[in-house]
């Protein structure tokens, strides 16, 4: 049996009960003080984080029909983070540094 800790089961749900579930998990692994990078800078990195799994999974992937999805969500991923490095660099250092979770969070 999958645990909750490889988020299997949010394929399960829709998206705004996944996103819920997700990050109340992460508040209850890593507390409710904000620990990384302005959300910008995080979304980034997951989105290479994501094109890296992506890639991976295209690769090991042994079904063909597999691979031309695997390429659009590639794709899609690109054109993603183009739109977030126009967006961080628009952004002020000040923007990007010091930021804090608001605590209605």
């Amino acid at each position: 049996m999958p645990s909750a800790d490889d988020f299997r089961d949010l394929v399960h749900v829709d998206i705004d009960t996944a996103v819920r579930l997700k990050f109340e998990r992460g508040r209850m692994l890593h507390g409710d003080d904000w620990k990384g990078q302005a959300p910008a800078l995080e979304l980034h990195a997951e989105l290479l984080d994501a094109v890296v799994y992506a890639s991976l999974a295209m690769q090991t992937s042994t079904r063909p029909e597999h691979q031309e999805v695997f390429s659009e969500i590639i794709a899609r991923l690109a054109e993603l983070r183009r739109g977030m490095v126009t967006l961080i660099l628009s952004l002020t250092e000040d923007e990007l540094n010091g930021w804090t979770l608001p605590k209605n969070h």
